[in-house]
């Protein structure tokens, strides 16, 4: 595992990884994600972050062809308890809850909210 430890570098990541959150998942969500205490593994090919880590858990990984954050569990789980939280929530009818649970797309006739 490849892990950034100079400061200079390190503050860098730390501030690209907030500010695509932020682009992401809206203002401020970033600081509630990635706290100043994250591990990166970077590409050993290109110099990228590849992965993020709290305390030895895997937060996000960053999708190659986009640069977009996928958040795992625990990802999404400090997400939801940020503030901007309300923003990026959606609440679909309790009859498709089954169907999406089992990897389907939301279609928007089904939001509720």
């Amino acid at each position: 595992m490849l892990r950034c430890w100079k400061m200079s570098g390190r503050s860098y990541f730390i501030r690209k990884i907030r500010c695509v959150a932020d682009y992401q998942f809206g203002a401020g969500a970033g600081e509630r994600l990635f706290p100043d205490n994250v591990e990166f593994v970077l590409s050993k090919r290109t110099g990228r972050i590849k992965q993020v880590y709290l305390e030895g858990s895997l937060l996000a990984t960053i999708r190659p062809s986009d640069g977009l954050i996928a958040l795992t569990l625990k990802g999404a789980e400090m997400l939801m308890r940020s503030e901007c939280s309300r923003r990026i929530l959606v609440k679909v009818q309790s009859e498709v809850s089954d169907y999406i649970r089992r990897g389907r797309n939301v279609f928007s006739k089904n939001v509720v909210y």
